[in-house]
């Protein structure tokens, strides 16, 4: 089984966490309306809901260990919160791919004034 995974931080090609991604299929860039990125800590974003805000990022097909990695790296029900979200790829198609949101107050944050860091 495959899942669509919206990577973005740190998570993107080129990026300190990519890694985790080895192996998964790139698919594409694209956008999600609605989020928007927060600098959690100096090493750590986090998406967050922005009613204007738009988050770029990347979308991979992973396979059921990738995602239950990806689960167990970023915390899942504890730090972060995956969520599916329709993803405006770069060629105008639309996927539903699953986000991770940060779950703490956001002045535990600050924004990063971009859609990707």
């Amino acid at each position: 089984m495959e899942a669509l995974v919206f990577a973005y931080g740190f998570f993107m090609q080129n990026r300190s966490s990519h890694g985790a991604l080895r192996g998964s299929r790139f698919l594409g860039r694209g956008k999600v309306k609605g989020l928007g990125l927060w600098a959690v800590t100096p090493r750590l974003v986090g998406a967050v809901r922005e009613p204007e805000g738009e988050l770029y990022g990347e979308v991979y097909a992973v396979d059921r260990l990738t995602l239950d990695f990806l689960d167990r790296l970023q915390g899942n029900g504890k730090l972060f919160r995956r969520e599916l979200f329709p993803v405006m790829m770069e060629d105008g198609k639309e996927l539903q791919a699953w986000v991770y949101l940060w779950l703490h107050r956001r002045s535990t944050c600050k924004a990063t004034g971009e859609g990707s860091i």
